[in-house]
């Protein structure tokens, strides 16, 4: 049996508003064929086609660690998000390697509302409908954010247009805005405060592969938080940052002495159980560190 339910590597991000200036290339109209039809956007948008390329949005189906974990859970329903122009069940490679292209967000049913388009899939239920397996858009309503749409935040304006890189995990600096971080010792060991600064959700948000490391060390000893979401049939734990867009303290029991802090944002690849700690580390962003 399966430990994890399925799941999604979609990077967090945002689609812009759909364009309606009647201006599209008539290729874009009439062939049926979306590979045909993104490369009639990218023809007459190539800066922005530029940003989508060097995007994951357009590598969500040919990303490495997606193919991996999908190799392990071929599900169609992985498909819909990760290759929305492709037949779910067969995806074709040419369409797949779209991953979520322009026509996804830009034309049809994704193309109405942005926010319903990155809720689309940033916000989704189990394949087997028994809760939900990312809760992004939920979070977003809660937090200090909500009045912000997706777009502003990681979309932001470069100059006519907004950036179509979909900043998000993958990107350092972009990680470390998410939250201000300060740390007290204290007669017990230390306290760690988070804020939310730059963030409108959970931090980390998305799927459930994501958490934040705590590491501290004091007197030769070396104690380790991780914050994450978890779940498996019957079971859930999530003790994720800013679920509900407040500050949250975390306390760290540790010997008197010197102490060392380090806080990690991780990505980790399919789990093999409901531990928190279990999972290759995929990548890892130092999001501060610091000497009390």
């Amino acid at each position: 049996m399966r430990l994890m339910r399925a799941w999604l590597l979609v990077v967090l991000g945002a689609c812009a508003p759909p364009s309606r200036t009647g201006l599209e290339p008539p290729a874009a109209k009439e062939s049926a064929d979306p590979v045909a039809r993104n490369g009639a956007c990218e023809t007459c948008h190539q800066e922005v086609a530029l940003e989508w390329r060097a995007s994951l949005h357009r590598a969500a189906h040919d990303d490495a660690d997606y193919q991996r974990a999908f190799s392990l859970e071929p599900l169609p329903f992985c498909t819909r998000c990760h290759a929305p122009e492709a037949n779910a069940a067969r995806p074709e490679p040419a369409r797949a390697s779209l991953g979520v292209g322009c026509v996804t967000c830009h034309e049809g049913p994704h193309g109405a509302s942005a926010t319903r388009s990155c809720a689309s899939c940033h916000e989704f239920d189990f394949p087997d409908g028994s809760g939900k397996m990312q809760l992004t858009a939920t979070e977003h309503r809660a937090s200090p954010q909500a009045a912000t749409p997706c777009a502003g935040c990681h979309m932001p304006r470069t100059g006519k247009h907004r950036d179509h890189r979909f900043a998000a995990s993958r990107d350092a600096a972009f990680v470390r805005s998410a939250a201000t971080i300060r740390a007290s010792r204290t007669e017990d060991g230390i306290v760690l405060r988070f804020e939310p600064a730059r963030v409108g959700h959970a931090f980390p948000t998305g799927d459930i592969f994501r958490r934040i490391r705590i590491v501290v060390e004091a007197g030769g000893e070396r104690r380790e938080v991780i914050l994450s979401r978890k779940s498996k049939l019957g079971e859930e734990h999530d003790d994720r940052l800013f679920r509900d867009g407040q500050p949250r303290d975390v306390a760290v029991a540790l010997p008197p002495g010197p102490a060392r802090w380090r806080v990690s944002y991780e990505r980790v690849g399919h789990p093999t159980s409901f531990d928190e700690a279990s999972g290759d580390v995929l990548a890892a962003i130092e999001v501060l560190s610091g000497e009390l």
